[in-house]
């Protein structure tokens, strides 16, 4: 019996030891499942009536009006019925805001996958299509220069013509891109696809989150609820990148008749990126091929051309459901849509002249002491925010009215402190991303090579499935927390204007921004202190990670909160100009910059983050 349970402990040791990242990828997919039920069971007790799950809805709906019922017969104060009819109106806005996040989610996890499944093997491709190693850097940075400068004006007509439109137009387009990279090798044509996926990038960051925004406010939906479903979108993104992870591994492996031949593998999966040492060392490349036909011929196929049909086929999907599902918003303050992008005021259910008349009448008559008076008096006092509210959308009125776009986004962005602040931490915090997929997996090879305690080649699909499992886990904490505090908020401050309610979401947002920018921060630091570390280093990217589960929501819940609805898209494109070109300026220097002097670059960028969301609270 002790025999047993000691070779037992054994095994689990030696297998802690001899495979260290798939234990503790085990244990990221292992929480997130406590997580998940600790979410779904010990939070909806205590919320009860406050946060109805999906399918409890209907089930919820009766006991609302049964409840009714029994007041009304039991002769029950106005306030006891005003309490029933604003359960039922919450638990309404729950079925609407249910719907909402099927209806997105639906779209975006295909959109997201076919963009993760092609994106892990583009390198490879162009290294199949016999190019070298400046020469793919150059289509890189001409991919970034599009998503910059065209990506910028294609996402702002979503303003004027509808956001759904753009994001029809990313599944079609992008998965034209994947067709004509698997099958043209000439320089025209790869150009030509690496331009258009660069305006598809920038389509799929700024006009897919404008649409979502915009549905939002049309339905009456508070914008509270925006933290809870960007946080269930940044869950599927990163679940779909395991999935695509996976499938592209499997239909490279089963479709493809060819070896690979890159640097530390014989596998046909995502190759690993050199040093900065070794990109000094000239490496024999494939025979140049020169394709004189329209498409590659079936004798001679891209080696990775499968998971590019398998992307196109994906985003091809994501485009006809978003033409079937969506609806056509749009934001741009004109003649014929100036009432939807009013809607939010439907929180205050009174329009400005009903608003002057009770102000008036109430100050001639005076105040009375029962609950219509009480009523009354409120909107009273929130008669001068509505005020404040209605002259802020008449003069963004004035602004976009003329003719709107991207000069008057740059405008915007230039004149408000709080959005220029907003623009400059989501440019160098997406900066330091870029840097980090570009510089991890060096990082990890140099410090396992180097570390005596651990043995072994680094697992690179492994490493991206527990990094994404950690994204995940990430997102579903910031669910959790803005669930708990919306609740809180809801049962305390029932009274509250929807101005007030605005800001304590903005503070409460800025505030978890500013414990990812720190423990980012800190992260990349230690990267740099202990550099001989190899577990030191996973963690402190499996950290980063977290972080950036918390990031994506939180910052798209901040853009909802703060950019003008009529220039939505428009000035979430113009935060990534600088995006863009601070990307290309360090992707040109990594090939020359050590891996340290990358990664603490990283830990600056967010220092500078963290500072400037200090200045903000």
């Amino acid at each position: 019996m002790t025999e047993s349970s000691s070779s037992q402990s054994f095994d689990v040791v030696v297998l802690a030891r001899d495979f260290p990242e798939h234990c503790l990828l085990c244990i990221g997919v292992g929480t997130c499942f406590i997580v998940h039920v600790f979410a779904r069971v010990f939070l909806s007790k205590n919320e009860r009536f406050m946060n109805v799950h999906d399918d409890d809805d209907d089930d919820a709906l009766d006991e609302f009006d049964e409840g009714e019922k029994a007041y009304k017969l039991r002769g029950k104060s106005n306030q006891n019925k005003e309490s029933l009819a604003s359960g039922r109106q919450y638990v309404s806005e729950e079925k609407r805001f249910a719907r909402l996040r099927t209806r997105y989610n639906i779209v975006y996890v295909f959109a997201t996958f076919g963009d993760w499944i092609q994106g892990a093997y583009l390198y490879a491709l162009y290294r199949e299509h016999g190019f070298s190693m400046s020469s793919i850097g150059f289509i890189f940075i001409l991919g970034y220069a599009s998503s910059a400068f065209l990506g910028t004006i294609v996402a702002s007509m979503g303003d004027k013509y509808g956001h759904k439109i753009n994001c029809v137009l990313y599944g079609f387009a992008y998965a034209l891109v994947c067709v004509v990279s698997s099958r043209r090798s000439d320089v025209a044509s790869l150009y030509f696809a690496r331009a258009l996926g660069g305006i598809c990038y920038s389509l799929l960051f700024s006009s897919f989150e404008a649409w979502a925004i915009a549905e939002c406010d049309r339905k009456k939906i508070h914008r509270r609820n925006l933290a809870r479903l960007f946080a269930s979108a940044t869950f599927f993104n990163a679940l779909s990148a395991v999935v695509a992870g996976i499938i592209g591994n499997a239909v490279v492996d089963t479709f493809s008749s060819k070896n690979g031949y890159y640097t530390g593998s014989n596998s046909r999966t995502l190759p690993r990126l050199q040093t900065a040492d070794e990109a000094r060392v000239e490496r024999p490349l494939p025979e140049l091929r020169i394709k004189t036909s329209l498409f590659v011929t079936e004798a001679d196929p891209n080696e990775f051309a499968p998971a590019f049909d398998v992307a196109a086929g994906a985003l091809f999907l994501s485009g006809c459901l978003c033409a079937s599902l969506w609806v056509n918003n749009r934001t741009t303050t004109t003649r014929h849509n100036r009432r939807e992008d009013d809607d939010d005021d439907d929180d205050y259910d009174v329009d400005d002249k009903s608003l002057d008349t009770s102000f008036e009448t109430s100050f001639e008559e005076g105040y009375d002491t029962d609950a219509n008076s009480n009523k009354k008096q409120q909107e009273i006092i929130n008669h001068g925010e509505f005020r404040k509210i209605r002259k802020k959308k008449n003069d963004e009125s004035k602004l976009t009215g003329r003719r709107g776009g991207i000069i008057e986004s740059f405008k915007i962005v230039a004149t408000r402190p709080e959005l220029l602040s907003l623009g400059t931490m989501n440019s160098l915090y997406e900066a330091a991303l870029h840097v980090f997929v570009f510089i991890w997996t060096p990082a990890l090879e140099k410090r396992k090579d180097a570390d005596q305690t651990v043995s072994g080649f680094v697992p690179h699909g492994v490493v991206f499935s527990l990094f994404m499992t950690c994204k995940m886990l990430g997102s579903m904490t910031y669910s959790i927390m803005s669930r708990r505090k919306s609740s809180l908020f809801l049962a305390t401050n029932s009274g509250s204007s929807s101005s007030s309610s605005a800001s304590d979401s903005i503070a409460q947002t800025r505030q978890s921004l500013r414990y990812v920018f720190l423990a980012a921060a800190i992260s990349f630091f230690w990267t740099v202190i202990f550099k001989e570390s190899y577990f030191v280093a996973l963690f402190a990217f499996c950290a980063f990670e977290f972080g950036l589960g918390v990031y994506w929501p939180a910052m798209a819940v901040l853009r909802g909160e703060l950019v003008p609805n009529s220039l939505r898209a428009s000035v979430t494109s113009v935060f990534r100009v600088p995006l863009n070109v601070l990307v290309v300026m360090l992707l040109t220097a990594a090939g020359r910059a050590s891996e340290r002097a990358l990664l603490l670059c990283c830990a600056s960028m967010m220092t500078l983050c963290f500072i400037l969301s200090i200045n903000e609270g």
